[in-house]
């Protein structure tokens, strides 16, 4: 009588780890979203004005940032890192230039327009880091603490300006 208990636990453990049912199959996590999987979106379903609006920045503005993280890089690998010697050289103000016309560029593409929130506000800190970049004359490699201290500030915003900037299309595809 033991093997047939043993035998009937194990065929329902079995049932239980396999998720026995009946229902239709679901795409898997890996399976790409079909827009026909939600209901009444079709193929056919025109896309928000929004939605247009969106894309069009994402396609002015992308193409400037990734040409820009092939000429420049980004984050710690950018010549605007605090860490990176060269922050204080001409290469970073031609970096914070380059950035500051990508982020002028972008908010022309959202003047106007609702949303893009976090877009705007990189886009501005950008520019105003560039700025500082400018006023603080750190491209002549300033020896006073302050002066200095003031560039690893405006290096740092600029360094981390084109994800901040991928971030904000990103959500402004998203609708926020």
């Amino acid at each position: 009588m033991r093997p047939a208990i043993t035998a009937i636990v194990l065929s329902l453990m079995a049932l239980a780890v396999t998720g026995c049912e009946s229902s239709t199959p679901r795409p898997s996590a890996s399976s790409p979203a079909r827009p026909t999987d939600a209901p009444g979106i079709t193929a056919d379903t025109p896309i928000s004005e929004a939605g247009k609006k969106a894309e069009q920045v994402q396609s002015a503005i992308s193409q400037q940032l990734d040409s820009y993280f092939t000429r420049y890089g980004e984050g710690t690998n950018s010549p605007c890192a605090p860490a990176d010697k060269r922050l204080f050289t001409d290469t970073c103000r031609k970096a914070g230039e380059s950035l500051q016309t990508i982020a002028q560029a972008a908010l022309k593409e959202i003047e106007g327009s609702k949303g893009f929130h976090t877009l705007r506000e990189q886009a501005q800190v950008t520019a105003r880091a560039f700025s500082g970049y400018q006023k603080a004359n750190c491209s002549t490699n300033p020896q006073a603490t302050k002066a200095r201290s003031l560039c690893v500030r405006y290096g740092s915003d600029l360094a981390q300006a084109p994800s901040n900037l991928r971030d904000g299309i990103n959500l402004g595809l998203a609708g926020k």
